[in-house]
């Protein structure tokens, strides 16, 4: 994944990118946070199409559906959560080293989800989670959507109006309906694991995993409530530079 960002921000094709996107006229650093967000996402795009396939066939497996949850696992689940624990490993790295470019929020969400994923994938629990709230990720490709029609010159026209709603409705039902719909349930699953006599994490590792999962509703949360203040009063939001 570094690789290939490496090659979109600084390979021998980045002047004929920035031509297309008629970025040469800008400044080098306008160019440079250009091909660095366009590197970010299309790593993103190349994660989802790899993990999503996954996580849709690890929850059609009742296999991880029923029983204990908490435990169970499948092949096709252990190898998400190893993509998953990748991705957001890349993405720790991408947070910190861009740190002007994505802020403390994203950070604090690149390493919630690493944190996750990375036990997740060592310990072989909560794959059934994992896979519910990558969920979450499908209103990812709308905002990637969106992003390349403002780049493209595209902010005024009606195709823009509707990537707009299309990215602001799906990331209200994936996430903040979704989201705590499916963190209740972890939580009740979680309670359950607590109260045994030996539970499948240490206790402080479960109660972490509870704070993190509270954690990113409250960044969901406080995301769309920047999206519906932006819509409502104008103005430009913070992009992500992934």
């Amino acid at each position: 994944m570094l690789v290939v960002d490496f090659i979109v921000s600084h390979g021998p094709l980045r002047r004929y990118v920035l031509r297309a996107f008629g970025q040469q006229s800008h400044s080098r650093e306008e160019q440079r946070r250009f091909l660095s967000q366009l590197a970010a996402k299309l790593v993103g795009m190349i994660f989802l199409a790899s993990i999503m396939p996954l996580a849709f066939e690890a929850l059609s497996n009742p296999a991880l559906r029923t029983g204990r949850r908490f435990l169970s696992r499948t092949d096709t689940s252990q190898r998400m959560t190893e993509v998953g624990a990748g991705y957001f490993l890349y993405d720790v790295v991408l947070c910190l080293t861009k740190f002007d470019d994505n802020g403390l929020e994203f950070l604090i969400h690149a390493i919630v989800c690493c944190t996750v994923f990375c036990a997740a994938c060592g310990a072989g629990v909560m794959h059934y989670f994992g896979a519910c709230f990558l969920l979450w990720e499908l209103s990812t490709p709308f905002m990637y959507i969106r992003w390349l029609m403002l780049k493209a010159g595209l902010a005024k026209s009606r195709g823009m109006m509707v990537a707009n709603l299309a990215f602001m409705l799906s990331f209200f039902l994936c996430r903040n309906v979704w989201g705590p719909v499916m963190t209740l349930d972890f939580w009740r699953e979680s309670a359950a694991e607590l109260a045994r006599a030996q539970p499948a994490l240490p206790v402080r590792v479960i109660w972490g995993t509870r704070a993190m999962a509270l954690c990113l509703n409250t960044l969901n949360a406080y995301w769309f409530s920047q999206m519906v203040l932006i819509a409502t009063r104008g103005g430009k939001p913070k992009q992500k530079a992934v």
